[in-house]
């Protein structure tokens, strides 16, 4: 039988049969996500559209709504509560129904732990990334990337897949060259994500380091004398640099705790009756104390520091107010402390006590 609908003077013909369900493929949800079941229903007119799992009659709790259309929506989506097969029927109103059902699988995304590595990785150091997937489910697909790019295994450069859920990237000897955005990179069938450090390797000295390195002569008739200059000026005992000649043509400078004052040129002098030569090399210490700018001559003076405050130690406490970013002190104030910063910043020179 034909029925006509006539809307705004055209004819549409609609088809009046018996309820019936088309197949419901296999679907895959992704947990943490919305899914939506249509029910493909043919047939007319269709009176009303119901969805059961398990016996029972949807939505049977706040995460599940049916829509007027007979659309199914779920959200957000749980592997162990959704995963299971749901069944649509539809009756029409002379009573005669149809069912038909399928199946929902829900898989869970991958997620990765954060990974680090530490800030103060020098030249020739050993450095490991540790990417570990804390959930997700299999098959897990996991590489690494720097800036963006494929890493390839490659000299000093593995990659070591432990297990389904995690991998090592190793860096057996570090190198300017290996700065850089590394990144974990994990995708299942739910979805990719990702993880990413960057690793610095720093390519100079910092303080608290230990330092040394030799001046040789490799020619040269004796007697020979072998001397060390800084910034054109003979070593003092406070700059905390040691001498020690390893035998008559070479000697060893070592410093065991580099701080701001070793920052310079080193200079070696070998000299005999014949003649002197000299060889300089630069020092460059990274400080890890924050820089201090002197301000102009007043009544006080104010030390206003760049970074996290020097822990200052005054014998007059009344007389310093301290923050993280600027520290006051007074004139008078004079502690082992202050007055070796007043020494480095010169400020003894202004007769200050």
């Amino acid at each position: 039988m034909i029925l006509q609908l006539q809307l705004h003077g055209v004819f549409i013909p609609e088809l009046k049969g018996m309820p019936y369900i088309r197949l419901i493929p296999k679907v895959t949800a992704v947990a943490g996500e919305a899914l939506q079941l249509k029910c493909p229903v043919a047939g007319y007119p269709i009176e009303e559209i119901h969805w059961e799992r398990g016996g029972r009659e949807l939505p049977d709790d706040l995460r599940q709504k049916v829509l007027k259309e007979g659309t199914l929506v779920i959200s957000p989506v749980e592997k162990k509560a959704d995963s299971g097969v749901y069944t649509c029927w539809a009756r029409n109103k002379q009573g005669h129904s149809a069912r038909r059902s399928g199946e929902v699988n829900v898989i869970v995304p991958p997620k990765v732990s954060p990974f680090y590595v530490e800030d103060t990785l020098h030249i020739g150091d050993r450095a490991s990334l540790t990417c570990s997937v804390t959930k997700g489910d299999l098959p897990l697909t996991i590489s690494w990337l720097k800036d963006g790019r494929n890493v390839q295994p490659a000299h000093m450069v593995s990659i070591t897949q432990v297990d389904q859920f995690t991998s090592i990237l190793v860096i057996e000897k570090l190198s300017p060259e290996h700065n850089g955005n590394y990144s974990c990179v994990v995708r299942n069938l739910a979805a990719e994500v990702s993880h990413t450090h960057q690793l610095v390797v720093n390519d100079g000295l910092s303080e608290g380091m230990r330092t040394r390195t030799v001046c040789g002569v490799s020619s040269g008739d004796p007697p020979l004398v072998v001397s060390w200059l800084k910034d054109g000026q003979p070593l003092t005992p406070s700059l905390g640099v040691n001498v020690s000649a390893l035998d008559p043509y070479s000697s060893l400078l070592s410093i065991s705790s580099l701080d701001s004052r070793h920052s310079g040129d080193f200079t070696c002098v070998a000299s005999n009756p014949a003649a002197e030569v000299r060889y300089t090399a630069k020092l460059q210490v990274k400080g890890n104390h924050p820089a201090c700018l002197l301000p102009p001559i007043t009544p006080h003076y104010t030390f206003r520091c760049f970074g996290t405050c020097v822990n200052w130690n005054p014998q007059v406490k009344n007389d310093v107010s301290c923050t993280r970013q600027q520290c006051t002190y007074l004139v008078k104030l004079r502690s082992e402390r202050v007055s070796q910063i007043y020494n480095q910043l010169t400020i003894l020179q202004l007769g200050l006590s």
